[in-house]
């Protein structure tokens, strides 16, 4: 079951569609956003929605879960994303989020990670083979300090430096958090349904 709509008190997180390759572009083509991901910049709006397919939209069918998109609802601008992705190589889900730079230091990926780690407290999180999933986690370049206090504000833990295939030259720190320690904010509603 994918969320179809959640609220913060800033923002709303909606599933991606394939409409939404320009606004995934201008997220991929910003060197600035992409320069701790180990994938470079997108160059066309055909790569963003070719990501768009394999990834989030490929996801939801997967695991119910993905990358959302972070709309700024006074423009109805998508402004970034923030979700759950399975990924094999970690046997596990990964909180990730993007946010243009005009939108950094606000709070606003907390505010996102909070949301969407309270929407998967509220439902079940299975691998795609179908095991529940009680822990999650944060995969982050080690010199992303901006990252770090994120998860860290959230409660995520350090667990240990792990070589991810992304970012081959350079091991990733890795964060996990409970999902049994989230607590769900006030501010925060969600219209979840397939």
């Amino acid at each position: 079951m994918m969320a179809k709509l959640i609220r913060t008190a800033r923002l709303q997180l909606r599933p991606f569609t394939a409409t939404d390759a320009p606004a995934m572009f201008r997220l991929g083509n910003d060197p600035l956003v992409m320069r701790y991901i180990g994938s470079p910049p997108m160059q066309t709006e055909d790569e963003a929605l070719a990501y768009l397919q394999s990834h989030p939209l490929h996801d939801y069918q997967r695991t119910g879960f993905g990358r959302l998109a972070i709309v700024w609802p006074a423009t109805g601008e998508i402004i970034g994303f923030c979700g759950l992705k399975w990924v094999d190589e970690i046997d596990g889900f990964d909180l990730g989020y993007r946010l243009l730079q005009p939108y950094w230091g606000q709070g606003l990926a907390v505010e996102a990670s909070l949301a969407v780690l309270a929407d998967a407290k509220q439902r079940p999180v299975q691998c795609p083979q179908g095991r529940a999933q009680q822990q999650i986690y944060g995969l982050v370049h080690p010199q992303n300090q901006g990252s770090i206090r994120v998860l860290e504000k959230l409660g995520f833990m350090y667990q240990r430096d792990i070589l991810f295939s992304l970012l081959p030259e350079q091991a990733v720190q890795q964060f996990g958090l409970l999902l049994d320690s989230v607590t769900i904010p006030s501010a925060f509603s969600t219209n979840s349904g397939t």
